[in-house]
């Protein structure tokens, strides 16, 4: 059954022609984030890791938005929140590891889906969340 509010992508990035040198759909960020949160909250997980990484090679590919953090927070981010959403925090470190960690440091919102993944880690670790996820986990 599909998730509420969702609906899958029309297309196939492959499918679609490249003109006069603009990059395909395959290449742009927020289509690949929305295929990849698709699968995810689908329940399709192994679906939604090849997904990412034909993402990974295809945004790679492409000249915009590297070391911009525009990538990290219309990108990477969407991914992570995804994977915290549905328990996989594995898979959602493994994503944040992507964002160069500056943007982290400097981006509001890469800061905020810092400390939730810290704190689900932690909650992961101690099979409870202590501290609210708002709170900084290098203040705990």
């Amino acid at each position: 059954m599909p998730t509420r509010g969702l609906k899958p992508p029309t297309a196939r990035p492959s499918a679609l022609p490249c003109t006069s040198g603009e990059a395909n759909l395959a290449s742009q960020p927020l289509w690949n984030a929305r295929l990849v949160t698709y699968l995810i909250t689908g329940g399709k997980e192994e679906a939604a890791q090849r997904a990412w990484s034909a993402a990974l090679e295809a945004i790679d590919r492409a000249p915009a938005g590297q070391g911009k953090p525009w990538l990290s927070l219309h990108f990477h981010q969407w991914v992570v929140r995804a994977w915290l959403d549905v328990g996989n925090v594995a898979r959602a470190r493994e994503a944040f590891g992507l964002i160069p960690e500056h943007f982290g440091l400097t981006e509001l919102k890469l800061k905020e889906l810092k400390w939730r993944l810290e704190d689900a880690e932690e909650a992961e670790l101690l099979a409870e969340s202590v501290y609210p996820v708002n709170v900084d986990p290098a203040r705990r």
